[in-house]
């Protein structure tokens, strides 16, 4: 899959001082891209939603990118301007939920065999999917980068701007609508043993 092209205005005139501790918005959009355009589609967007919503994104990084202190990991950062573009978007009423027509740029992380033992990547990218349109936003986002990024619940909490607790509880609620949707499917559509229970860490 490529990804969107960007046209962006220069960022606002900072000293070379100034921005010594920042890295370049080259830099930033190289590594950082590719989680951007995966943690979009994670969020439910569709591959043309995720094309305007990484513009929007990269544009604020962009121009506020200069004012970025290095007190928190760069990804944290970012992901918390991506959360608040989905956000938006949806009270905005501009998001659509639209069927995935394909479910192999769902996700690229092979971690998700770690979730769905004995099934293909491609049938599990699917199964997953659905599960994870079960959750609201908040959970959905909360779910994705604990279980499947891997952050911190503290990381959580500050990338989306709430408590800790509010996070554990999202934590707890998307678990639980993962366990049950998780039992659904292994139950209609799945033989036994297929679908692996989540493998929980401490949060």
């Amino acid at each position: 899959m490529t990804l969107p092209k960007l046209t962006l205005a220069q960022p606002s005139d900072v000293s070379t001082a100034e921005r010594s501790h920042v890295p370049t918005f080259v830099e930033v959009y190289r590594e950082h891209s590719r989680f951007v355009w995966n943690s979009l589609r994670r969020l439910g967007l569709s591959e043309h939603e995720a094309e305007d919503a990484m513009q929007e994104i990269f544009v604020i990084v962009n121009g506020k990118l200069a004012t970025f202190e290095g007190r928190s990991k760069l990804s944290t950062w970012i992901y918390g301007i991506t959360f608040r573009v989905v956000s938006d978007r949806r009270r905005r009423s501009i998001v659509r939920h639209e069927k995935l027509a394909n479910d192999e740029a769902i996700f690229e992380r092979e971690g998700l065999t770690n979730i769905f033992e004995e099934v293909s990547v491609r049938q599990g990218h699917t199964i997953l999917e659905r599960i994870l349109d079960k959750m609201t936003l908040e959970q959905r986002a909360t779910f994705v980068l604990f279980e499947l990024e891997g952050y911190e619940s503290s990381e959580i909490a500050e990338s989306m701007g709430c408590p800790l607790g509010t996070v554990h509880s999202r934590l707890h609620s998307a678990r639980e609508v993962f366990t049950r949707e998780s039992d659904r499917w292994r139950r209609n559509h799945l033989e036994p043993r297929v679908l692996a229970p989540l493998k929980q860490r401490q949060a």
